[in-house]
């Protein structure tokens, strides 16, 4: 699947100047859909390959608050090569 979905909850609910931003290998991929206190972030992935994704708060100052766990995935599109 090239569209993972992420879902997780956060603590608090976020005030009107923070978001939820979502990272993968480092880099930000976007900014999650949050109701009270869970969320849910689709992203959309070009190549196979192994991918790490944390989630962190942000607002509206640039101040971050702290990472989430890690979270990896496996991206492998390829059918088996094997002969029936």
């Amino acid at each position: 699947d090239k569209t993972p979905t992420l879902k997780g909850s956060l603590d608090k609910t976020l005030d009107s100047t923070e978001q939820l931003v979502i990272y993968r290998d480092g880099k930000k991929v976007g900014i999650a859909t949050v109701s009270n206190t869970q969320w849910e972030f689709t992203d959309s992935i070009a190549n196979d390959g192994n991918y790490t994704y944390v989630a962190r708060v942000e607002d509206a100052a640039g101040n971050q608050g702290v990472e989430s766990n890690e979270y990896q995935i496996t991206l492998d599109t390829a059918a088996p090569s094997q002969t029936v």
